[in-house]
């Protein structure tokens, strides 16, 4: 079991009832057909990014005209982002209901949104008993604890997560799909925000 887990990101194989990934390990997960599979992929990757940006511009320029509590977090001059999810800023002071209640509704539109980002390494189980330490499967078992690392805090970061919800985009995503969208984040404000 713990070689199982240090090679899949710490997931809880053999552990019972784990609420998030137990040590901080590797990703190595990988067996030949997948690989096969990712290396074909990965000459598609440009076109797949390429349409991931227009679909995310196409966003971000329709919530502009349309919303005012609802933004899209967008790549800053010279970065050029690969939007893996869309990033929105919610101005929650505008709003009767908190973050999670505005991406319930979304939800219930159809919206594959999330309230923020729950692979947050500082909010796994490993992070908050200091399972950090792990240097193989040899050592990712129960007795890699080391209680006397402290944990940075970063609350900046979690901040951003408090005010920001993210939404699962595909590249295959249509024109009707961006409009879906558009309408389902429009209604959704106007029921909620001021």
């Amino acid at each position: 079991w713990a070689a199982r887990r240090f090679a899949d990101r710490g997931k809880p194989f053999g552990v019972q009832s784990p609420t998030s990934n137990v040590v901080a390990a590797l990703n190595c997960n990988m067996d030949e057909i997948h690989a096969a599979i990712g290396r074909v992929n990965l000459s598609k990757l440009p076109g797949f990014i390429r349409r991931r940006r227009e679909i995310a511009a196409k966003v971000a320029s329709a919530l502009e005209a349309s919303c005012k509590a609802v933004s899209m977090v967008t790549e800053r001059e010279g970065d050029e982002a690969s939007y893996w999810f869309l990033i929105f800023k919610l101005d929650t002071s505008t709003c009767k209901v908190d973050k999670a209640k505005f991406v319930e509704a979304l939800v219930a539109e159809g919206i594959p949104a999330g309230p923020g980002y729950p692979f947050f390494p500082l909010r796994m189980e490993w992070a908050k008993n200091r399972c950090i330490r792990c240097r193989s499967p040899r050592t990712a078992g129960d007795t890699c604890c080391d209680k006397s690392y402290a944990m940075p805090e970063l609350p900046n970061a979690m901040q951003a997560d408090h005010e920001h919800f993210r939404l699962t985009i595909h590249e295959d995503w249509t024109q009707n799909d961006v409009d879906l969208l558009i309408q389902a984040v429009t209604k959704v404000e106007a029921a909620y925000c001021s």
